[in-house]
């Protein structure tokens, strides 16, 4: 192993393996942001595996306060631009230590693909149900209106939770919460609702989907294709009958004369 390798400490950042930099280095870089704690791993010799940031003893606890903030400020700019001049590219020992990846066991932060699914999808199916067959039982004792808001409570109480996992769910994919807005961008929203429903945690590191997520992503585009075939069919029609009012009204009437007839 190189001298600068020796007992030096290796990190990712974005995915990208960097180092090696000694503990100080890696204590600034830390405490300017540029390494997450969850989200980026920690490695040097004598570990057994790459371990996520959070998990190093001390790394996110004993900074201290007064630091430069220029130095800060560059050494983040060094780890998130990597060039050929950035001394945390790894070098010479890039063949002599482990090959980074994200394994079952690491802890990602945010709710999962199980956890998305029951908060977005079962539970307001099933939540629904209960709400309208508590609020006609709670009818007879509290009163239609008073059945009427517990009813309301319940529905934003299932609501809450809802946005609260869709808002979740980006850090456990290895995203920020920022792009809980893109699901209000048309077309960008069917690519975050894939990686939503599919993906398993840190995906957009790794990329990698399980057997589970190949299952979902198939049904999942199914319905998308199948949904725009539909409206392509609605917007025919509808043009038709926009074009022929009288062809179409005359279709109708004798459909109407089949049912009466039948």
């Amino acid at each position: 192993m190189s001298e600068a390798a020796a007992g030096g400490w290796f990190f990712t950042v974005g995915g990208q393996q960097k180092g090696p930099v000694s503990r100080e280095e890696l204590d600034y870089l830390a405490k300017s942001g540029a390494i997450h704690p969850r989200n980026d791993m920690v490695w040097q010799e004598g570990m057994e595996k790459w371990m996520p940031a959070c998990e190093i003893e001390g790394l996110f606890e004993r900074h201290q306060p007064g630091e430069a903030v220029a130095e800060v400020s560059q050494m983040a700019a060094t780890a998130t631009n990597p060039s050929a001049t950035d001394p945390y590219a790894v070098g010479d020992a890039a063949g002599e230590i482990p090959d980074f990846q994200y394994d079952a066991t690491t802890q990602w932060p945010g709710v999962g693909r199980g956890g998305y699914i029951m908060a977005t999808m079962v539970l307001p199916f099933v939540g629904q149900l209960a709400i309208g067959f508590i609020a006609a039982l709670a009818a007879g004792v509290i009163g239609e209106e008073g059945a009427g808001w517990l009813a309301i409570v319940g529905m934003v109480a299932i609501v809450v939770v809802a946005l609260y996992a869709v808002f979740q769910r980006f850090p456990n994919l290895g995203m920020t919460r920022w792009w809980v807005l893109g699901l209000f961008v048309p077309i960008l929203n069917w690519w975050l609702s894939y990686r939503c429903l599919a993906c398993p945690p840190g995906y957009a590191f790794h990329k990698k989907l399980d057997g589970i997520g190949w299952v979902l992503a198939v049904l999942y585009w199914l319905l998308v294709v199948a949904s725009l075939v539909i409206l392509v069919v609605l917007i025919v029609v509808m043009g038709a009958a926009l074009l022929n009012p009288e062809g179409w009204q005359d279709i109708i009437d004798q459909l109407e004369v089949q049912q009466a007839a039948g």
